[in-house]
């Protein structure tokens, strides 16, 4: 079938980029590289779990500077086991993702600094994602909101282990503890209820425990999804 005329011809033109600009979206063709000058790094606290099960504060920075698309982990006196270097790698994806970014012409550095001689497990995930999005996204973040969790490449939080010990980690530094979906009934709260009625002039009561905000040590426990819901309470 021929086109008519110039009409047709350009309805066509238009309908071919449409698809291009949406094939381009869906698929990151049109991601943009990342604009850097000099190195940036920002800061935050995360919580861990030692080698002896105790809840620990680590102090984790990220940086980035201008490379070739590698994902380092630099550990000062601290043994990291693989979950924690596959860790970095899926938060590295999550944030170039979620901030629509291509990372081939940067180098992203997180750097762990902790009391504890090992540090252990991938529940360091999203707060190595939300610290990336920062300092790649110039997204200033709260100090006293905490979180943990895994991470994957989709920027979806998964579940971790030692919720009570994390939380107590990081009683007087964070206010908000963010925990992934399904977790917070480990430390749930509930206070008594007593409800009463007369039946036969004779007062009958009965308690009833019902579910309390959840908080622990004046610390609000919340459950997220994704980076996405975390960053809701994160960003400042």
């Amino acid at each position: 079938m021929f086109l008519k005329n110039k009409g047709e011809i350009l309805i066509l033109i238009i309908f071919i980029f449409l698809i291009g600009v949406l094939f381009g979206s869906k698929f990151g063709v049109f991601d943009k590289s990342v604009s850097l000058t000099g190195e940036k790094s920002i800061s935050i606290y995360a919580p861990a779990i030692d080698n002896k099960g105790k809840g620990v504060l680590i102090n984790l920075t990220t940086s980035v500077r201008s490379g070739k698309g590698l994902v380092l982990v630099n550990i000062n006196n601290v043994l990291a086991d693989f979950e924690l270097q596959k860790s970095s790698r899926q938060a590295t994806k999550a944030a170039a993702d979620y901030l629509g970014l291509k990372l081939n012409n940067i180098d992203l550095v997180y750097a762990i600094r902790s009391n504890a001689d090992i540090i252990g497990g991938g529940s360091a995930g999203a707060a190595m994602a939300l610290s990336a999005i920062s300092v790649l996204g110039n997204i200033e973040l709260k100090d006293e909101v905490m979180i943990t969790g895994q991470i994957n490449e989709s920027g979806d939080i998964g579940k971790i282990g030692g919720v009570k010990e994390k939380i107590k980690a990081s009683k007087g530094k964070a206010n908000v503890f963010l925990l992934p979906i399904g977790q917070s009934s480990e430390i749930k709260n509930y206070k008594s209820k007593i409800e009463c009625r007369m039946i036969n002039e004779i007062e009958y009561c009965k308690t009833n425990y019902v579910e309390a905000e959840t908080e622990v040590d004046g610390i609000k426990i919340i459950e997220v999804k994704n980076l996405e819901e975390a960053l809701r309470y994160f960003k400042k």
